[in-house]
């Protein structure tokens, strides 16, 4: 037996059916979840075993196919790449004819015991992982908005919003900024299509208008 590296795609499954738990009790919803979320890791659980088919040209999980089942999920989901496994070198045929029930020729396996709702609970999972992840690079997106802006004038930043058209990374951020003297004449040659109105109280002088930098919209008040 020896160590060898693969991605959870190369390895396919022997049976055709899993149990919705682990052997130790563990739900594979609740372990995925953990997976997802980052409090478990793929290197604090028992590494699979698996062997070459050279009949089929293919890898194949030998012991391990929860893990396998979860795994796949986690690299259709960029989570994971790469897997640390067990080689074995020599598996008899009888044993391999045995426990070969795929009817698929091991791309899946349906999991068992748990009733028709587990897909609907793993895709519910899943769900809310990528719309947390969403948010979160939203939140991220409005972060670095905001220091662009307050690194790009000498003003303070006092408000930031930013309205989400699908994908955070093309959201559209809008900051309001104070100022009480602003250079019309300091802007770029690249804003010069830019329109300001400027008008006078008493000796106070403001100036209003809309600019546009690095793709953000900002208003001076």
């Amino acid at each position: 037996m020896a160590y060898r590296t693969l991605r959870p795609s190369q390895i396919y499954f022997l049976q055709n059916s899993i149990s919705y738990r682990f052997n130790d009790g563990r739900y594979l919803l609740e372990t995925f979840r953990e997976l997802l979320d980052g409090r478990l890791t793929t290197d604090r659980i028992l590494k699979m075993s698996v062997f070459y088919w050279e009949k089929r040209k293919q890898w194949f999980v030998f012991k391990g196919h929860r893990r396998l089942y979860l795994y796949k999920k986690l690299e259709e989901l960029g989570i994971v790449e790469c897997i640390d496994v067990w080689e074995l070198y020599t598996v008899d045929a009888s044993t391999i004819q045995r426990e070969y029930t795929s009817e698929n020729n091991g791309i899946s396996v349906d999991v068992l015991g748990d009733g028709p709702g587990f897909e609907e609970a793993m895709s519910q999972i899943i769900h809310d992982w990528e719309e947390e992840k969403r948010v979160d690079e939203m939140q991220y997106t409005m972060e670095e908005a905001g220091s662009s802006i307050n690194d790009s004038t000498d003003d303070v930043c006092t408000t930031v919003s930013v309205t989400d058209n699908e994908f955070p990374s093309q959201a559209t951020v809008t900051c309001t900024i104070e100022s009480e003297d602003f250079d019309n004449q300091s802007l770029s040659e690249k804003e010069e299509n830019n329109k300001f109105q400027s008008q006078e109280k008493d000796e106070d002088v403001k100036n209003r208008g809309c600019c546009s930098r690095d793709g953000l919209q900002c208003t001076i008040v």
